[in-house]
């Protein structure tokens, strides 16, 4: 079974407050930077289906984000209940990584969604 964006509720809307900072994101925002994600990880990361993929971004909307692109593209993930710098210095624990995800703000200003239709 594949998970995608579809069993997001179309009213959506998530809250997160960072360094009393809040930031809005409805429907629409999350497809959108999933769209983005999605083409990143296939051009810049060049993600294959099967491929695993260790999410070190426990933050919200980032690991959320990371995560229903990478369902998308069929990546497997490997799940770590720790920090990612803690998970960083064990990598070797968990076997073959082919790619890291750590980063939200890498796709923020990345614009091009030219890939959403992957599946």
């Amino acid at each position: 079974m594949l998970i995608t964006r579809r069993i997001l509720n179309q009213n959506l809307n998530i809250t997160v407050n960072c360094e009393n900072v809040e930031t809005h994101y409805n429907y629409d925002d999350i497809v959108d930077y999933i769209n983005r994600a999605k083409t990143f990880l296939i051009k810049i990361k060049q993600v294959k289906k099967g491929q695993r993929v260790l999410i070190l971004n426990s933050k919200w909307p980032g690991l959320f984000i990371w995560f229903l692109a990478g369902a998308e593209l069929g990546l497997k993930f490997i799940v770590v209940d720790s920090g990612a710098e803690e998970s960083r210095s064990t990598l070797k624990l968990y076997g073959k990584i082919d790619h890291l995800s750590s980063e939200f703000r890498e796709i923020l200003d990345w614009n091009d969604t030219s890939l959403q239709h992957e599946y």
